[in-house]
């Protein structure tokens, strides 16, 4: 009889216990089904933004690289050139248009100096299609650069780029991701032999991202700040009219994203993040040039491996987002692709160039599908 009644009041005691479980289960399923959402957002966001930042820096670099090769038809005169290759576009509305400055500045015999130039490289658009998406900008840039350098001799040259970038996009069903970015580049060549050289660049950045929300105060603002490098070495070996050139090119970047400060009162803020990122390229180039009744062709091909390593580090973990990352707040990438390109340039006259191109690309690392472009390219300056 005793020990009935202890198995009935152990039993009562159990039942109660696993009843306040069943009730704090149910209450942590719900903060973690309200917190979820809002993760998730984060992450989307955050990786927007990220590759908002690597594509800036990957257009601040690309644009000194060209600067570069610009500045090589002057080298053996130990002279410089001024240069502009801004381009203003005009979309949403028709056909639209394009403002090049590259078709209406003078020719270089006329824009060389002795030592000192100056150069402007880049683009902006005008969006006409505002009207139908009001979270879209109606004047956003890639990236534009202002930069000048200076032919120390004829071995070496020395310049500083500043550049700049902007826009607002669509996020989500009523969301928008604004972008500002703004960097500082020093760079230089060596030319370490009559047929090869070697390309520099050291720079830094700062941002600034914003989230939107139609209608909503989720939004919130997250600043930044990245430091790249950059170095390119070539050389060529030339028989004849044939040309060949083997390159390197080795990129490094360290990018820090503050907390996002989110405008609720929630309390809630996007942890920091860290990004590590190494690219290294190689391949190998060739053209042979020639004349004919018909114009002057170039005929050129080109081959190039990429491998890139990319680390993510979390100042904190995100509630709802163990499967992005190692379980240590940070995440991993590593790619690799092969790049074959072929083509043929047309020079119909100093006024009219036809160009034509075919681009294979394959990823190394992933069984996916191999990207094929064939592209043809027409340009007349009046």
């Amino acid at each position: 009889m005793c020990r009935s009644n202890v198995l009935r009041h152990y039993a009562l005691a159990l039942g109660a216990a696993l009843g306040v479980l069943a009730q704090a289960g149910q209450a942590a399923a719900q903060d973690v089904a309200s917190i979820e959402p809002l993760a998730a957002d984060r992450i989307a966001a955050f990786t927007r933004q990220k590759d908002d930042a690597a594509n800036a820096r990957t257009r601040q670099l690309g644009l000194v690289a060209a600067r570069l090769r610009q500045t090589r038809s002057a080298r053996p005169n130990g002279r410089n050139a001024h240069a502009s290759s801004l381009a203003v576009r005009f979309t949403g509305a028709g056909d639209g248009a394009v403002f090049d400055t590259a078709n209406h500045i003078a020719p270089e015999k006329e824009r060389r100096t002795d030592r000192l130039a100056v150069w402007f490289a880049g683009d902006l658009t005008v969006d006409g299609a505002r009207h139908e998406n009001a979270r879209a900008s109606t004047l956003y840039s890639n990236g534009v650069l202002a930069g000048s350098d200076v032919r120390v001799g004829p071995h070496l040259l020395l310049g500083n780029a500043v550049g700049f970038g902007f826009g607002r996009t669509a996020f989500g069903e009523t969301g928008s991701l604004g972008t500002r970015y703004l960097s500082d580049t020093a760079y230089g060549t060596i030319f370490t032999g009559r047929d090869s050289y070697l390309d520099l660049a050291l720079g830094a950045a700062t941002m600034d991202h914003s989230t939107a929300y139609d209608g909503a105060t989720g939004g919130g603002r997250r600043g930044g700040k990245q430091v790249f490098a950059g170095t390119g070495y070539s050389r060529s070996f030339r028989h004849r009219r044939l040309t060949i050139r083997p390159y390197g090119q080795s990129r490094l970047s360290w990018s820090a994203f503050d907390r996002s400060t989110r405008s609720v009162a929630d309390g809630c803020a996007g942890p920091a993040r860290q990004t590590y990122r190494a690219s290294i390229t190689a391949g190998v180039s060739g053209e042979r040039p020639f004349t004919h009744s018909a114009g002057r062709f170039r005929p050129h091909a080109d081959a190039r491996m990429e491998w890139s390593r990319a680390r993510t580090r979390f100042g904190a973990r995100l509630a709802g987002a163990d499967d992005i990352g190692d379980g240590h707040g940070a995440i991993a990438e590593t790619a690799a692709r092969l790049n074959l390109t072929a083509g043929v340039d047309w020079t119909v006259s100093d006024e009219a160039t036809l160009a034509t191109s075919y681009n294979l690309s394959t990823d190394l690392l992933e069984n996916t599908e191999r990207e094929q472009t064939l592209g043809a390219r027409f340009s007349m300056k009046f």
